[in-house]
C-alpha cells in the first residue's frame, strides 16, 4: 500500500482501515520500516499552522525496486506513476548526496489547505530552497504563497534534462 502512495501524503488511518489494523499499529510498522532503512518520511514544512497542512507525511523508499511490490512493469513512458517514481529517485539521491557531503539539511514537502504545493523543500543555514519533480520537461507554476512567505529565489523544476546539477 505504501508503494501505491509514493509522492502522496500517507494516511495511516486509511491504510489501517484497508488492512484491518489500528492507526497506531500502522504507525509502528512504518516507524520500524524507517529504522530498518527501507523507507524514510518527509514531514510537512510548517511555519504558518493556520494555512499549511501540519500532520501529513510522505513516505518514500530508499530502494526504488521496492515499487515492484505493485507489479507494474510497463515501460516508463506508459506508466501513470512516472512522476512519483522520479520524485522518489531524486529525493533519495539528494538525501545520499547531502549525507556524503555531511551537509546538515532539513527536508520537507510543502502544501497549503488551498492546494499550493512544493514537492521537496530543503532548509539549511537559514536558506530555503524548493523543488518540483517532473520527469518530462515541464514548466511549473510558481507557488506564490511559498515564495512570498519564505523568500526562496524560485522553485526549481527538476526533470530528466537537468537532474545532474541537482544530484552532483
Amino acid at each position: 500500500m505504501l508503494a501505491l502512495q509514493i509522492g502522496k501524503e500517507v494516511s495511516y488511518s486509511e491504510i489501517g482501515q484497508k488492512l484491518g489494523m489500528s492507526h497506531s499499529t500502522i504507525s509502528k510498522y512504518i516507524d520500524l520500516l524507517e529504522k530498518c532503512f527501507i523507507v524514510f518520511k518527509l514531514r510537512s514544512f510548517l511555519k504558518n499552522p493556520r494555512r499549511e497542512i501540519s500532520k501529513s507525511v510522505k513516505v518514500f523508499f530508499y530502494d526504488l525496486g521496492m515499487n515492484a511490490l505493485i507489479q507494474t512493469f510497463t515501460p516508463l513512458n506508459l506508466r501513470t506513476d512516472t512522476d512519483t517514481l522520479w520524485e522518489n529517485f531524486c529525493i533519495v539521491e539528494r538525501k545520499k548526496l547531502n549525507n556524503a557531503l555531511q551537509k546538515r539539511v532539513k527536508q520537507f514537502f510543502y502544501r497549503t489547505f488551498t492546494g499550493e504545493e512544493v514537492d521537496y523543500v530543503e532548509e539549511y543555514s537559514n536558506i530555503i530552497e524548493g523543488y518540483e519533480f517532473k520527469y518530462s520537461k515541464y514548466k511549473i507554476k510558481q507557488p506564490k504563497n511559498f515564495i512570498s512567505n519564505y523568500n526562496p529565489s524560485d522553485v526549481k523544476c527538476i526533470n530528466k534534462e537537468n537532474w545532474f546539477e541537482f544530484l552532483v
